[in-house]
């Protein structure tokens, strides 16, 4: 099987994830600018048991907010005769850790790379979420107000994110309802999750049902500053094995 990972647009990206940490309705900045960036961080995972690797590059902003790019390469582990789909995901989040921005690019692994699957999100400074539209237009997604997080089906970011803005304490645990978007067909979904951290560097992350019960569990190592470095889950072991940061 031949796969092609492919980048997404610049300008696009540029329209999306500029000004880094402002409100998403403000006048853009070029988020390439050097200035806008305390560090850089890139990490490589990879799942020594099952079929799953990405590269995920983490910019801070000098404001306390983040953008984040993960080129994801991913089957779902419960379902082996499931299709490789590849990912392209671009995420802002403001300084206080709810999510602003997100464009996701994807497609199986036997579609040709110039057929993919897009997805543009914005999250307003009222809190409700619109999808835009490639011929500029927008459209309200009322059924996703008091998401304040969302979540890509297969990804190593999301979980982090949620992670450092609960800032749970050990034995603390709260449920939240998130932005499930599914790969890779770009279909959303209102979900429940439950976040318990165990201690400092170790948290559970589980998907509830609707009555409210765990349908299952994934366990995640976090380092000193929130960020994930593994994911345990029934038939898969995410880990990061390169761990880079530039200032």
């Amino acid at each position: 099987m031949s796969l092609t990972l492919r980048l997404s647009p610049l300008a696009t990206l540029m329209c999306l994830l500029a000004g880094c940490g402002s409100d998403p309705e403000s006048t853009h900045k070029d988020e390439l600018h050097a200035g806008n960036f305390a560090d850089v961080r890139t990490r490589f995972w990879a799942d020594p048991i099952g079929l799953g690797a990405a590269l995920v590059s983490e910019r801070r902003c000098a404001d306390g907010a983040t953008v984040t790019r993960e080129h994801l390469l991913y089957r779902d582990a419960d379902d082996p005769e499931s299709p490789v789909f590849w990912a392209d995901i671009a995420l802002e989040s403001l300084p206080d850790s709810k999510t602003s921005r997100l464009f996701v690019l994807a497609g199986l692994g036997h579609e040709p790379a110039g057929s993919p699957a897009s997805l543009s999100l914005e999250r307003t400074s009222s809190g409700r979420w619109k999808r835009l539209r490639p011929d500029g237009a927008s459209e309200d997604l009322p059924a996703f107000d008091g998401c304040d997080d969302v979540e890509i089906q297969g990804d190593h970011v999301t979980p982090g994110v949620v992670a450092r803005r609960l800032a749970l304490k050990p034995g603390e645990p709260q449920d939240v309802d998130r932005l499930l978007v599914r790969l890779p067909g770009m279909d959303l979904e209102r979900v429940k999750r439950r976040f318990n951290r165990a201690d400092e560097s170790t948290l559970s992350w589980e998907g509830l049902g609707p009555d409210g019960s765990p349908a299952w569990r994934i366990d995640i190592t976090t380092d000193s500053a929130g960020s994930p470095t593994a994911l345990n889950g029934p038939r898969f072991q995410h880990r990061v094995v390169r761990d880079k940061t530039l200032r």
